[in-house]
């Protein structure tokens, strides 16, 4: 009977340890497409605790990133995600309460380049766009801040009032064929996107050209770790989020998102997207 007890007793004490973590992140973090963002908040979190025992993460989907961090200020959450927009509208309220931070990435570069791309032959530039499509990646945000940038410098209005047409797609392909085919088409790719299909297939090479590169200083998403999180807690979660390059081998993660490392991050990290989206704001007055 001891012995019984004593399983009974060492299962339970097994069983308090596993450490769980609530992650507040927006419902539109990584698609426009609520429904499919939330598909893709699911699979990484159910790949993430099926690779772990110890560690379960939970990610709370929001409908609004004001309400994060609400939640975040009133100590109901200890771990959020935010776009870098809207971040940076916050920075001097949030950064008070603010431990670590960090990004995601799909490489091992922490910043991404855009490029903005078309067929060989169009005369399409930022000058001259009025008469055409912008293609974008869904969820790659940042990449149409950047493309809204260049059209206020030029035009001094919002893209939308200046292009004839917005389309999103899912697949990076997608947006490389379109400029590929098409002459009344732009797209906007990052440069990881752009080099993985040149090298599949190299022909495109030839029909396609480089309008724009923007600076290497993007991030698509910003997380955060609250100052009154518990150490021993924010060090166990760091040190399993900073190694989930094995989940990629999830086939199903995978086909939703090519999002797979961690990077830690300190001011000086973000300096040069700051400027860039306190310039941002100044555009804002366009719309």
């Amino acid at each position: 009977m001891q012995y019984i007890l004593f399983l009974l007793f060492l299962f339970s004490s097994l069983e308090s340890e596993v450490l769980n973590f609530n992650i507040a992140m927006s419902t539109k973090t990584f698609f426009k497409d609520e429904k499919f963002s939330n598909l893709v908040i699911k699979v990484i979190e159910s790949s993430f605790n099926n690779k772990y025992s110890d560690v379960k993460i939970h990610i709370l989907p929001y409908s609004s990133e004001k309400k994060i961090i609400s939640d975040f200020f009133n100590e109901k959450i200890e771990l959020i995600i935010l776009s870098p927009e809207f971040f940076f509208k916050e920075e001097q309220r949030l950064k008070k309460n603010i431990s670590k931070k960090w990004t995601v990435r799909i490489n091992n570069e922490k910043y991404e380049q855009y490029y903005l791309i078309t067929h060989k032959d169009s005369n399409a530039s930022i000058k001259n766009i009025k008469n055409y499509t912008v293609n974008f990646r869904d969820g790659v945000f940042s990449a149409e801040k950047w493309f809204e940038s260049l059209v206020y410098e030029e035009h001094n209005k919002s893209y939308l009032r200046v292009i004839t047409k917005r389309v999103y797609f899912k697949k990076r392909s997608k947006l490389i064929y379109q400029a590929f085919f098409k002459k009344n088409i732009v797209s906007v790719v990052t440069k990881n996107d752009f080099d993985i299909l040149l090298e599949i297939n190299p022909q495109l090479k030839k029909n396609i050209k480089i309008l724009e590169k923007s600076q290497k200083i993007y991030l698509s998403l910003l997380g955060f770790s609250s100052k009154k999180m518990n150490k021993k807690r924010e060090e166990t979660i760091f040190t399993h989020v900073t190694n989930i390059d094995s989940i990629m081998s999830n086939e199903h993660y995978k086909s939703l998102t090519s999002l797979s490392k961690v990077y830690l991050l300190n001011d000086k990290d973000l300096n040069e997207l700051r400027i860039f989206y306190k310039k941002y704001e100044a555009y804002e007055k366009y719309e």
